[in-house]
Order: C-alpha cells, then structure tokens, then sequence
C-alpha cells in the first residue's frame, strides 16, 4: 500500500495547487468546501482477547464525495453527506479456516508467514461541519465529527506458514454492514482522521465465547474542491 499511498498525495497536493491559482482572481459568495476526500490511515483491533496480537502494518485507504450543505450565511456551518469507496487490510493472528464450507476462527501459532485479512467496502459518511472558512479564505481550520456506515461488498484472507498455505474468499463470518463515529480535524490540507467502530467486525462465537473485536482507524484525511 506504500505506492497507493505515495501517489495519492502527491495528486492531493498538485490539486490543492491548481485550485488556489486558478480560484484566487474571483471570489464566489455561495462557495461550497471539501467535497472531494482522501484518507490513509492505520487500524487497530479494540475489545479484542488477551492473546490476540498485531503482527504487521493493519492499515487502509478511503476515497469519495460529499455534498457539503452549508446551514448558516456565513457558510462556515453545515452537514456533510456522502458516499465513498474503502479498502483495509488486517495482519494480526486471528486464523481463519474452512470447515463443512463455514469460516471457523482461532489464534494462529506464532511462526506463520502470512495473515492477512483483505476488505473492500462501500462507505457513507455523514459530518457536521464547522469552520473557519471565508469566500476568499482557502487555508481555514475545519472540526466536522460524524457518522459512517459501511457496507461490505467482498473479502478475502491469505494464510501461509510452514505447514499450510491457503487462500479464502468472502468469508461469512465478518458483519456485511458496520458503523461507528468518525472525528475530522486539522487546519489546510493536512487533517486528522480517526474512526470508532461501534459494531463487531466478526459476527460469529470466536475464541470460545462471543467476541466483540471493533476496529480503531487513526490516520490523515485530504479535503478538496
């Protein structure tokens, strides 16, 4: 994901760019802010087992629209609504394995190679918007705390060890729809991002006993246009 990552910001920043020149001539009094977004950022597995661990770099990317809908003359206050696209990937010991055509979990034995858990969704992001934005002002600080709800359209896991080597496809076990709250703070082009899953990831008895593993997501987020 390093490459992904690399190039969205380097388009981010050339966008940013040309926007500022090409709006600094002409003030608009019915402008409308950060429509366009793009995040990257890290996941964590919360109210997970004792033994359940990280191994690896967990993280995702989130790009999409919102149709910024200012509440206030000013336009500096307002709702956001919008769709998106978001890719994750999760490299921890939760082992997964077909059994009777069901996806069973457990912890893996240290030692393996690779565990990877692989998830592209559909999300719908909604914010309340604050800032400081002006008609003429295009650096502002922006506070816009929300909600998301996401819904998942495949998935796929990847195990290889010593012994085994396997790959598996849209696992049932993982909740297809899932939501939490979303903060998004930060001053110009640089913001950040942190999501707080509120339903489990797994919708299955895990470990023994009914898990309730949420997902933490913390990174940077790039508004535009």
């Amino acid at each position: 994901m390093k490459y992904p990552f690399l190039i969205g910001l380097l388009l981010i920043v050339q966008i940013v760019n040309s926007q500022t020149i090409d709006t600094i001539s002409k003030v608009d009094y019915n402008y409308l802010e950060d429509q366009l977004y793009f995040s990257f950022h890290k996941v964590y597995l919360i109210d997970k087992p004792i033994n359940v661990e990280d191994y690896g770099f967990s993280n995702g990317v989130s790009i999409g629209f919102i149709k910024d809908i200012p509440l206030n003359t000013q336009r500096n206050k307002g709702i956001g609504i919008g769709v998106g696209y978001t890719y994750s990937t999760y490299k921890n010991n939760v082992k997964l394995t077909e059994v009777n055509q069901l996806h069973e979990l457990s912890v893996a034995e240290a030692g393996f190679l690779t565990n990877k858990l692989t998830t592209n969704a559909i999300e719908v992001p909604v914010e309340v918007r604050w800032r400081t934005s002006t008609p003429d002002k295009f650096k502002f600080w922006r506070v816009y705390p929300g909600f998301k709800i996401t819904y998942l359209l495949n998935s796929s896991y990847s195990f290889i060890s010593d012994n085994e080597k396997y790959n598996l496809r849209d696992l049932k076990n993982l909740n297809k729809w899932n939501y939490g709250f979303t903060l998004n703070a930060g001053y110009s082009t640089f913001n950040l991002y942190a999501y707080y899953g509120l339903k489990p990831l797994y919708n299955e008895t895990s470990f023994g006993i009914k898990q309730s593993i949420k997902e933490l997501k913390v990174g940077l987020i790039f508004y535009i246009l």
